[in-house]
């Protein structure tokens, strides 16, 4: 099996705004930003995109693992809440998405503003990583 991106980036291998780790697990930020801040949290090790294909002890350290960068990402990015989705798709390596999230003026609700978003250079990556990790 050829390698994928999840992989070479959570092995160092591809060059990526990475804003968390532990032995297990990396968080970097999602070049696809829907929201200032989104990030993906991966294992290092490739497991199933369907997160219920995979064992009780994986989910759980998955789950322990977007809590840490979820509170990062409140706390850094004065963020009200961090949204969670787990959908396993487009890349089939496990991957839970963090979305920080303010509620703008007058907004009841929210509705799908974070799904799709404007691709972001590795420069604006870079400047919203360094204000996370300050």
């Amino acid at each position: 099996m050829e390698e994928c991106i999840f992989c070479k980036i959570a092995n160092g291998e591809v060059d990526h705004a990475r804003i968390w780790e532990n032995e297990k697990y990396v968080a970097f930020l999602d070049v696809n930003q829907a929201v200032k801040g989104q990030a993906l949290v991966v294992p290092k090790e490739h497991l199933e995109s369907n997160i219920y294909e995979n064992r009780e002890e994986d989910i759980s350290e998955a789950m322990l693992a977007a809590k840490e960068v979820a509170k990062l990402l409140q706390k850094k990015l004065n963020a009200e809440r961090v949204l969670t989705i787990i959908e396993g798709l487009e890349v089939n390596h496990l991957h839970i998405k963090l979305y920080p999230y303010k509620k703008e003026k007058d907004e009841d609700f929210p509705g799908y503003k974070f799904i799709g978003g404007k691709d972001r250079t590795p420069q604006e990556l870079h400047e919203i990583k360094k204000e996370i990790l300050e």
